[in-house]
């Protein structure tokens, strides 16, 4: 795992300077009639990782913080290869407690904010160990009631060169036994999740924009693996998704799809953690132009910063 990480880290660029990426997507034939479809989206940032407290919160105990990690990290790296602090890094106790937090969020919040409703809606996260966590934790006022499987998709993984992004299961179409929060192993995950879209860890040469760009295609019915789908129904149907990921795609993505001339904050600043925002992504049908209409995006629990 190590050895893969530093590789990783020496030779990918999953962040680069400049987008090559075009914003017009396409996804089977256009449309003599021209027109839109809209899906709406509600972007949910992960709770805190193991990482985050390690290296982006400091203070009088942090020295104690990452002395406890990295004895714990050792013990892990002789004992269980499938689970690790660093590698795919997973929440945090106070990571838990923010994913808790956005729970009772969702319990108390408009249908129309987070749709309960499996006809018209879905709900997807990154393969990362703190976003699939997060989404099960925090959503479980709709998915308790409803009984859906959280799909799982690796176009939704982190763009970072950081190890923290690296899945540790990169098995195809599976999952495997790295601890989830209370979901310990590949049998009791299964319960959760649906790992359908999840095409195991990112490669080398792939890079966030890709992602995205996959990401989009399955979002209006095409790309890898086919569209994203309301269960029992197709992709005509949806309307909303929810999306459990991280800080630094989501600002990514909002840098590429709003106008150029957009000086949004989510443009900027980095959504907090375990917080949500919602907007429209909208597809032009017969040019195939995709962007996010800025008169739409709303923060629903937390801010940006």
């Amino acid at each position: 795992t190590w050895a893969r990480g530093l590789k990783y880290m020496a030779l990918s660029k999953d962040l680069p300077k400049t987008c090559k990426e075009t914003n017009f997507i396409a996804v089977g034939g256009k449309s003599a009639g021209g027109g839109t479809r809209t899906v709406r989206i509600v972007f949910i940032r992960h709770g805190q990782s193991v990482w985050n407290s390690l290296f982006n919160s400091f203070g009088p105990m942090w020295p104690v913080r990452v002395f406890s990690a990295l004895l714990t990290e050792a013990w892990l790296f002789l004992t269980n290869p499938l689970d690790s602090l660093i590698f795919d890094s997973p929440l945090s106790s106070k990571g838990v407690s923010e994913a808790e937090d956005l729970r009772q969020f969702v319990k108390g919040c408009s249908p129309k904010a987070i749709p309960h409703d499996t006809s018209n809606s879905l709900v997807i996260c990154s393969n990362l160990r703190r976003a699939m966590a997060t989404a099960a934790i925090g959503l479980a006022p709709r998915t308790g009631v409803t009984g859906e499987r959280i799909v799982v998709d690796s176009c939704l993984q982190e763009g970072s060169r950081n190890v923290d992004a690296l899945a540790l299961n990169n098995e195809k179409n599976k999952l495997v036994s790295t601890p989830i929060y209370k979901w310990k192993t590949a049998l009791e995950q299964s319960t959760v999740f649906d790992p359908a879209f999840n095409d195991g860890n990112k490669a080398v040469k792939s890079n966030v924009n890709i992602r995205m760009t996959d990401f989009v295609k399955r979002v209006f019915g095409g790309g890898p693996n086919g569209g994203y789908s309301p269960v029992g129904k197709t992709n005509a149907d949806l309307t909303t998704l929810v999306v459990v990921g991280h800080s630094g795609y989501i600002r990514s993505f909002f840098r590429r799809f709003l106008p150029a001339s957009s000086t949004h904050i989510s443009k900027k600043c980095k959504l907090q953690t375990a917080g949500a925002v919602t907007f429209d992504l909208i597809m032009n049908t017969q040019t195939h132009e995709v962007y996010v209409d800025e008169s739409t995006v709303t923060l629903l629990h937390r801010e940006f910063k």
